[in-house]
């Protein structure tokens, strides 16, 4: 038997080389791979993780190739020119056939362990470090590659031994093909969209979930249980049609027994794995989140309670637990309680709230609508002011918090407060954010496991515990993120984005000169540029304005990058122009917290206070400073705003430093007041002097 199955192993192996069809996809494949890793090394793909995250047209091409091959471990042994060799090895078709599959198997181990190493070495040479990366690479060629081509090759084994008609089976392995490869699944959810299955190609779909969509630099692959779930439940469905299969081809009632049981266990299998398979897609997420957070905030906007807030937040207890959902469980202390009917808490909605107790473990009645929480206390004792929260929730694509990836920010809203507005609004058609952090000094008790890098400003006390008692709230990110040490400053990046760091001094600089100049103009106090810089990939579409891009800490300074950005080692060049139209906003009102009055009023401030501070450190003013002010003037249209811009341009041109000066820093005075265009065209009189 041993030599029955080596020598028609060998036997397929040589006919298969021999096979032009094999041989030129082999070398396609191969091409392919290769044309994959040039793009990498001389940066066509900036971001390594694209290398895979982008294979989708190889993993389609592939798997048709695998189903063919599945098909023909079968029916290689009928082709007319090659019967007489089979045909040495006597008394032996199942033999042959277990021999040629395992053959298709052989040749996909390969194909993957080849690619792993080949895109290690890629990895190493574009000065990818840390071990995880390439790990998770490893982890994304079993799932995408290796059990969807070991998947089509089982199907194709099956049509093989079902159908003998060659036009018939090629028809239905193509048909097939064409449901379960990546890149028709835009064509396949149009279609499902008519019927409202519009998730139904997801669960059909082997591959990425979105074939276009990059590779996530804060989160990596999806790498999640659901994938896993999603091979196991395919993997299952077919052996259990191979297995009933062979149970109708058996003779004997033995074996017949024997196919019979490993199919029922099978189909139990993959109807356990169904909960798990569907889920949906990534980018569907993002629009989602988008469109109801839109809905959330036009309906919900400016609309707080006006009571509920008179009390004070003393310490923070804080235990948070990550799985496909970040779960909380917040201790609240309070002092000062001035309310006696209810508390109100301002808590992000992306957050669902299943439980309010007091000390003694009693409920506290309570009311959760979009971001406001109201606590009935009127009947309910709040000994020392302890009040127990449980909540949880995915976040959203602009803040995700699950397993994979956590962002907390110190100025999101994802600790229960006091803080008298909420944390997004509409400005220009998209859902901003607004600072949330609580500026009174809290004690802050933190307690969180993470297998990935965390950064978090609270002290390390112990195991998964951090504590610290600060003013400006907390951050607490956890993703593929590392640090690293230039010029003095602890720089936080993601993993793929080590090219960046070659000019990283260069925008220390820029971002040093840049805060002292703004320091200076506005003669801000009491803030100093941390030390920590943390370059977080969690800007989504929607963060379009200079005031989403940087939020300033005492401790840590985020900037936001966008979390699918192919961002090469020469982006940082670009970045240095924009520098001081983000900072002004983190370095001002975000830092104190305010929310100001008119969004078009403060855009335009950063727009030409930005545009001053690149003429002092000898840059060009931006593309989008000019669009930005364009599209204020369309906004305002009245004569008034024109003359105003007029004006402000005068100004802010002169060669009187001195006098721009001047007027820059009354400008801000009258924002942080919540100034109006009415009081700038007064500005305006005093240094025209009109």
């Amino acid at each position: 038997m041993r030599k029955k199955f080596l020598n028609s192993f060998f036997m397929f192996t040589k006919l298969n080389l021999r096979n032009p069809f094999f041989l030129g996809a082999l070398l396609i494949t191969f091409l392919y791979v290769i044309i994959l890793i040039y793009y990498c090394y001389n940066h066509v793909i900036s971001n390594p993780g694209n290398i895979l995250q982008l294979s989708s047209f190889l993993i389609q091409g592939l798997m048709l190739f695998f189903l063919l091959l599945g098909y023909f471990s079968v029916k290689y042994e009928s082709e007319p020119s090659i019967k007489d060799i089979l045909g040495t090895i006597l008394k032996a078709r199942k033999v042959k056939i277990f021999s040629n599959f395992c053959f298709v198997i052989f040749l996909n181990i390969v194909l993957c362990l080849t690619s792993i190493l080949c895109f290690s070495v890629v990895y190493k040479l574009t000065h990818i470090s840390t071990l995880a990366f390439y790990i998770n690479s490893s982890l994304f060629i079993i799932i995408y590659w290796f059990f969807p081509f070991l998947i089509s090759s089982f199907i194709g084994l099956i049509i093989g031994i079902w159908l003998e008609n060659r036009k018939i089976s090629f028809t239905i392995l193509i048909f097939i093909w064409f449901l379960i490869s990546p890149t028709n699944i835009y064509i396949l959810k149009t279609f499902f969209e008519n019927f409202g299955f519009s998730h139904f190609p997801y669960i059909l779909q082997l591959g990425v979930d979105n074939p276009n969509l990059p590779y996530n630099t804060l989160k990596g692959y999806e790498l999640s249980y659901n994938r896993l779930a999603k091979c196991t439940w395919w993997l299952g469905t077919v052996l259990s049609v191979l297995f009933m299969s062979l149970v109708i081809k058996q003779k004997t009632i033995f074996h017949r027994a024997i196919y019979l049981f490993l199919s029922l266990i099978l189909i139990v299998a993959s109807l356990l794995c169904i909960p798990f398979v569907a889920q949906e897609n990534g980018q569907d997420k993002r629009v989602n989140s988008i469109l109801y957070n839109t809905n959330i905030y036009s309906k919900y906007n400016n609309r707080l309670p006006k009571y509920g807030f008179l009390y004070e937040i003393k310490r923070y207890e804080t235990t948070i637990q990550t799985d496909k959902k970040a779960l909380f469980q917040t201790n609240i202390f309070l002092k000062n309680i001035q309310e006696k009917k209810k508390l109100i808490f301002i808590l992000s909605h992306d957050f669902k709230v299943t439980e309010v107790l007091n000390k003694n473990k009693n409920k506290i009645p309570y009311v959760q609508k979009g971001d406001i929480i109201e606590l009935h206390i009127s009947d309910t004792k709040i000994p020392q002011g302890e009040i127990r929260f449980t909540y949880s929730g995915e976040g959203s694509p602009f803040t995700p918090t699950d397993k994979a990836g956590l962002y907390l920010p110190f100025y999101f809203s994802w600790l229960p407060s006091n803080t008298k507005h909420l944390p997004y609004q509409i400005d220009h058609n998209s859902v901003n954010s607004l600072p949330m952090q609580n500026l009174n000094e809290i004690d802050y008790q933190l307690t969180y496991k993470s297998k990935s890098p965390i950064y978090t400003n609270l002290k390390a006390v112990g195991d998964d515990q951090y504590s610290l008692k600060t003013e400006s709230g907390v951050t607490l990110i956890s993703g593929e993120l590392k640090s690293k040490t230039i010029d003095g400053f602890n720089i936080i990046y993601p993993f793929t984005d080590e090219r960046m760091m070659e000019y990283m001094p260069n925008y220390l600089t820029t971002l040093n000169k840049t805060f002292h100049e703004i320091e200076n103009v506005l003669d801000i106090q009491d803030i100093e540029l941390p030390n920590t810089i943390l370059f977080s990939p969690v800007l989504e579409m929607n963060d379009i304005t200079f005031s989403s891009y940087m939020w300033l800490h005492n401790s840590h300074l985020i900037v936001k990058l966008d979390p699918y950005g192919d961002r090469s080692d020469t982006d940082l060049l670009m970045y240095e122009n924009l520098v001081p139209y983000h900072l002004i906003s983190a370095v001002t009102w975000k830092a104190k917290g305010l929310v100001l009055k008119d969004s078009n009023m403060s855009i335009y401030f950063n727009s030409v206070f930005g545009d001053y501070i690149n003429k002092r450190l000898g840059k060009k003013p931006s593309s989008e400073s000019k669009f930005w002010i364009s599209q204020i003037q369309t906004d305002l249209k009245d004569s008034n705003s024109k003359k105003i811009f007029k004006q402000v341009s005068s100004i802010t041109q002169s060669k009187d430093n001195k006098l721009v000066e001047g007027f820059f820093k009354e400008w801000y005075t009258s924002l942080e007041n919540r100034g109006s265009w009415k009081e700038l065209s007064d500005l305006l009189v005093k240094y025209k002097g009109e």
